[in-house]
């Protein structure tokens, strides 16, 4: 999980490690990816995949048991937990949930779901009490798509996956006229790129990159191409 203030690179973080974990070779990477857009430097991904030494029980639902103290002390260890007492909140009642009613699987609840995006996405969105954070309209959205990519997952409706809502991904809505100006209602701006891009060969959720890059970059010109 990672938790920090607007605008401070948890995206270019999460894009690189998808680039990094890609389950294919089709990804394209624009210049705005490149240090200074000098596309001639080239760029290296590097990762250490690890489970830090007395962190493990945070990704084991199971181990709840050993009660919330035991979770706070392993998100603080490494300083995982931003918010010491409200993350740990989080990710403790997440955790409670799926040892409680999904036999300490997230798996298991997927197939509770006849592994429907639209099925998981309403539970969790109907329950955030048990599904704190991860039922907003940005993480629910964002970790199906990370399912979609990254898991072999079976998922039904993955166009059902709508664009992600942060600020940039809402700036460059408002930029491009998809919604009005003064839109303050993310979901509606999921719900308008849905609707837009219903019956093409465009997910939503394919269009968070580039808008959010667009955005980052203070709306520079771009050649447009036909689809």
């Amino acid at each position: 999980m990672l938790v920090g203030g607007g605008d401070v690179g948890k995206t270019t973080i999460i894009e690189a490690i998808a680039l990094l974990f890609s389950p294919t070779n089709a990804t394209l990477v624009s210049d705005a990816d490149y240090y200074n857009r000098d596309t001639t430097q080239g760029f290296t991904i590097e990762a250490i995949i690890s489970l830090p030494l007395g962190t493990d029980i945070i990704f084991f639902p199971e181990e709840t048991k050993r009660g919330r103290a035991a979770y706070l002390s392993a998100l603080a260890k490494y300083s995982l937990a931003s918010f010491r007492e409200k993350h740990t909140d989080i990710w403790y009642r997440i955790a409670m949930t799926l040892a409680n009613e999904f036999d300490s699987d997230p798996r298991v609840l997927l197939a509770h779901c006849d592994y429907d995006v639209i099925t998981i996405r309403e539970l969790l969105l109907t329950r955030k009490r048990q599904f704190p954070y991860l039922s907003g309209p940005k993480l629910a959205n964002y970790w199906l798509y990370m399912l979609a990519c990254f898991t072999d997952a079976p998922l039904k409706n993955k166009a059902a996956i709508t664009i992600i809502p942060d600020v940039h991904v809402v700036r460059a809505s408002v930029r491009l006229g998809i919604v009005p100006t003064d839109t303050t209602d993310r979901n509606a701006v999921s719900s308008a790129w849905f609707h837009l891009l219903a019956g093409t060969r465009i997910a939503p959720v394919d269009l968070h990159g580039p808008l959010w890059r667009w955005s980052r970059l203070g709306f520079p010109d771009v050649a447009l191409q036909e689809l």
